[in-house]
């Protein structure tokens, strides 16, 4: 479940109804290449006779053993409470059959997610809660992070466009928490959610056996590898290695949460239900959803074709600092292995502006601007094919800001298609979050500018790279330009430059 915005402070991981759904479609795939995988383990290095943990006792059901190497069935009784009738309105605490349900089949799908990840570590109880509780947990973790830093993410994407002037992306986040979320772990904390339906039944129960597994196969993450501090190195400007990061760590839990539990939940069932809809928060909304929904599915592809390649040795592999995927452009489908490299060709320096200074560099990478060119993840569209790179840095005086940005592409045929489409989207209005279409001119053969009230911007097709400018002081943009172009501004004086004194 998707690492929520990754950034210096707690990273909680959080459940999503959607793409929950989206997952069961490729959870028949996930389950026959992990069964094939554990097949190709135990020829080659036959483990030792491992016992299993002993099962709870609970009303109506003698303790028993679980096999080693498949997941432990359910209890008729347990299965039963989650399928009874609604909740009493105002049940004693933990007496809900939703409640009777999780805490009798925690332990056991705590101990099939280790088994069939190969991993393992003390058990870790869940907390059960409300859609409102869980929004208050998720809230308070998201108070923990550096302030700064949170608000040089979201003033980027302010200027992209994305988010109108004064909103965050925690605050468009928490928006979607008490209809979407159906369970989250916090890695800092070490404490793994459940979050209390609105209905109780088979697919309740189903949902939370997946999400009990998926969530602890986060916690295992946490005490084998770490996923805390790999999160937490990575720039937060830097989306297309936070959601390569994140890729890894959902795709992971997607796939082996999944398989965990899949003797137990009926899968059918699940891929034929129609989750309901997001509430509508617009343009802001569609983004963070689409990058809610990224390391679930394209994730579960990508674990899944590791795991065909080097099996769970090579999976394991990739939580080394040094081996971690860098871009979405690693994040590929099944079987496909990654080419992707770098290039120095998209990085630039910043410009020598009087008064003004970096506040931040990274990457929107290949999947995020495919979201920002209209691209859909469900349709498969997950960036321009032929981006090579990109380099994004945040510039401020201390009254303002100004965003650089330059992608590379694998040719000037593939970088001319891309500036014609975001000449297309800019004078349509994506620069500004209402949609206002502004004034387009061009400035050159393969240049032009855009402004809208204060906002201006500045985009230039040049050789197989394009750059983009944009922000509300019109002389740092143009000079700024000048300077990612490879001209230099002889006029730099201070007045054009400085914050009024």
């Amino acid at each position: 479940m998707p690492t929520i915005f990754p950034c210096n402070g707690p990273r909680p991981s959080a459940g999503f109804r959607t793409a929950f759904l989206a997952l069961v479609l490729v959870a028949g795939f996930a389950i026959g290449a992990c069964e094939r995988e554990s097949a190709s383990q135990a020829v080659a290095t036959p483990p030792s006779p491992v016992p299993a943990a002993p099962l709870p006792e609970s009303p109506g059901r003698e303790s028993a053993t679980a096999p080693v190497g498949s997941p432990a069935p359910l209890s008729e009784s347990s299965r039963q409470a989650a399928t009874a009738s609604p909740v009493n309105a105002d049940p004693a605490p933990g007496q809900s059959g939703f409640d009777q349900f999780v805490r009798e089949n925690a332990r056991r799908a705590a101990a099939a997610a280790e088994r069939v990840r190969g991993l393992d570590r003390p058990f870790l109880e869940p907390r059960i809660v409300s859609p409102d509780e869980a929004a208050a947990e998720i809230a308070a973790a998201l108070k923990d992070q550096d302030a700064e830093e949170v608000w040089r993410r979201d003033r980027a994407l302010q200027l992209l466009g994305v988010l109108p002037s004064g909103q965050g992306l925690d605050e468009i986040y928490l928006g979607l928490v008490p209809d979407q979320v159906i369970g989250f772990y916090l890695a800092k904390e070490d404490e793994l959610y459940v979050v209390e339906p609105a209905e109780i039944g088979r697919s309740a129960s189903d949902q939370a056996l997946i999400t009990l597994a998926h969530e602890y196969i986060h916690a295992l993450q946490q005490t084998n590898f770490d996923i805390e501090s790999l999160s937490a190195a990575v720039p937060i400007l830097d989306f297309d290695r936070q959601l390569a990061l994140s890729a890894l760590i959902e795709g992971d839990a997607s796939v082996f949460g999944f398989t965990a539990v899949a003797e137990q939940v009926d899968l059918q069932a699940l891929r034929a239900e129609e989750p309901a809809p997001p509430p509508d928060m617009g343009r802001s909304g569609e983004f963070v959803l689409q990058l809610l929904a990224y390391p679930y599915v394209a994730g579960a592809e990508y674990v899944l074709g590791v795991l065909l390649a080097s099996g769970l040795t090579g999976l394991d592999g990739l939580y080394d600092p040094s081996a971690l995927p860098q871009a979405t452009a690693q994040i590929t489908p099944l079987g496909l292995r990654s080419q992707w490299q770098r290039s120095s060709a998209a990085e630039f320096a910043t410009p020598e502006l009087p008064c003004w200074n970096s506040l931040g560099s990274g990457s929107l990478g290949q999947f995020v601007l495919g979201v920002l060119l209209g691209g859909q993840i469900e349709k498969g569209q997950r960036g321009p094919s032929d981006w090579v790179d990109d380099h994004l840095l945040l510039i401020g005086n201390g009254e303002t800001e100004v965003l650089m940005y330059r992608a590379e592409f694998a040719g000037p045929a593939a970088a001319e298609d891309f500036f014609v489409r975001l000449q297309g989207l800019i004078a349509g209005g994506q620069l500004d979050h209402a949609g206002r279409m502004g004034t387009l001119e061009a400035t050159g053969p393969a240049s032009f500018s855009w402004k809208l009230e204060k906002r201006t911007a500045w985009a230039e097709f040049n050789g197989t790279g394009v750059n983009l400018i944009v922000g509300d002081h019109a002389r740092a943009v143009e000079s700024a330009a000048s300077a990612l172009a490879g001209f230099v501004d002889v006029e730099l004086a201070e007045e054009d430059y400085c914050p009024a004194q």
